[in-house]
């Protein structure tokens, strides 16, 4: 018996499609946004596959900063917004 699919879900990031410009070009704006030092992309690589939370967090501590919860929402919000 077949059943129906009622969604299907692809995730492209890295297989269909190589996002990681994106990506780093909005850290990199949400970084100097903040007059932080901006990152590299084989930092970025090191950060990605975890969530962008966890990539924001990661790339504002790579940019020399101990950012509080509060601090990485705020910088999650600029991220998004870039991206």
């Amino acid at each position: 018996m077949r059943r129906r699919l009622d969604t299907v879900i692809f995730d492209l990031d890295g297989t269909l499609i190589n996002s990681v410009p994106a990506v780093l070009n909005a850290i990199n704006r949400m970084l100097a946004q903040q007059n932080l030092r901006t990152i590299v992309e084989k930092e970025l690589h090191e950060m990605i596959g975890y969530g962008a939370r966890f990539t924001v967090a990661k790339a504002l501590a790579a940019a020399g900063t101990e950012p509080s919860d509060a601090e990485i929402d705020a910088a999650l919000d600029a991220y998004i917004e870039f991206y």
